[in-house]
């Protein structure tokens, strides 16, 4: 999806063109973009946009265990929603925690080893330690 819209945004689609002498300019916003993100992943994007593009601080994850219990959750500004999944390494086994609004807890054994975002994928404020 990310590849599809950045290649639509860069070569659109006739309504979106228009044509100045022999330069072919488009005026467009950040909510032409981010409806255009949206279509193609056929999903609304908008609480992404909102924290990345329109908010100066970024998202903190906040990572709390405690015994058997991890728990996950967004530090967001303004408390906008953010439902950003986030990849859980367990022993070596990777699998996406689901944070539909905003928070995940999960068992994981006592003792394994627990890495989140194992990758290091999402852009996140890692001022403090997680």
């Amino acid at each position: 999806a990310f590849f599809e819209t950045l290649r639509r945004w860069t070569y659109p689609e006739s309504p979106f063109v228009a044509t100045n002498g022999s330069c072919h300019c488009r005026f467009a916003t950040t909510d032409d973009f981010v409806r255009l993100a949206s279509g193609v992943a056929k999903d609304d994007l908008r609480w992404f946009f909102e924290v990345y593009v329109r908010q100066p601080a970024l998202p903190r994850l906040v990572v709390e265990r405690e015994g058997e219990r991890l728990s996950l959750s967004w530090d967001v500004p303004n408390d906008l929603p953010f439902p950003m999944p986030v990849d859980v390494s367990v022993d070596g086994r990777v699998g996406r925690v689901l944070m539909t609004d905003g928070h995940a807890t999960l068992t994981v054994p006592a003792g394994a080893a627990v890495i989140v975002d194992p990758e290091k994928l999402i852009l996140v404020d890692e001022e403090e330690d997680q």
